[in-house]
């Protein structure tokens, strides 16, 4: 990941790459270096490095990259349509956002990510989103703007790995609808969606608004399937 920050900037060859896999260092690796050389323990970055000049790069695939613990709103590339994180350990990541990643069509999260908070899907071309291989017991906030291809999101079938959220906001204006709007919103602060065929629950006793504005019932089943 070090070295990814390093080569991620305008002008590098990596820019070219179609397919990046990253590959985290296992935390037993760190230690030895530690005490073998008797200096500072490498660290690995906590941050995503920003892929945002990749204008061809088509899938990210993060394995085992438990130190990172934020992937930014536009941090990825715009052509991005597939990613994938997978981890047998822990994860510190707390926050991931494809905000305006309007070709990623392909998601897998699998493992444990009890740290994270909130996942940003806005503007995404996501047909179902796939929850169920993750453990994300504090997951509070789930931002669905924009997602007009959105049929079905799949929740944990175990009792003990259910989520429980705080903030669930579903809009399925079109993307460029969607990419107006959220720039308005950026320049004045505020949500300018409320017009729009939507559905937002804040906190865990309210009731889903305006059902019948869902285009597909499969999502409204698979929200129904789920407590919030």
């Amino acid at each position: 990941m070090s070295h990814l920050h390093s080569c991620s900037g305008v002008g590098s060859n990596s820019r070219k790459l179609l397919k990046l896999r990253v590959v985290g260092e296992p935390k037993d690796s760190d230690d030895n270096i530690g005490n073998s050389t008797g200096g500072h323990m490498h660290r690995q970055p906590s941050s995503f490095p920003d892929l945002s000049s990749w204008e061809i790069l088509k899938t990210v695939i993060l394995d085992g990259c438990c130190e990172l613990e934020e992937i930014g709103y536009n941090t990825l590339a715009p052509s991005l349509e597939s990613f994938s994180f997978t981890s047998n350990t822990a994860t510190k990541i707390k926050s991931i956002s494809f905000r305006g990643c309007v070709t990623l069509k392909s998601l897998l999260l699998k493992g444990l990510f009890d740290m994270l908070e909130e996942l940003d899907m806005s503007g995404t071309s996501v047909k179902t989103l796939d929850l169920s291989e993750i453990q994300a017991l504090h997951l509070r906030r789930l931002p669905l703007l924009g997602c007009e291809k959105l049929r079905a999101i799949l929740w944990p079938e175990q009792k003990d790995e259910l989520i429980m959220l705080e903030v669930l906001r579903i809009d399925h204006i079109t993307h460029a609808l969607w990419a107006r709007e959220d720039s308005k919103q950026d320049a004045t602060g505020e949500s300018t969606s409320a017009e729009s065929p939507s559905a937002a629950v804040h906190g865990n006793s309210q009731a889903l608004t305006n059902i019948d504005s869902y285009r597909d019932p499969r999502l409204f089943r698979s929200l129904c399937k789920h407590r919030i």
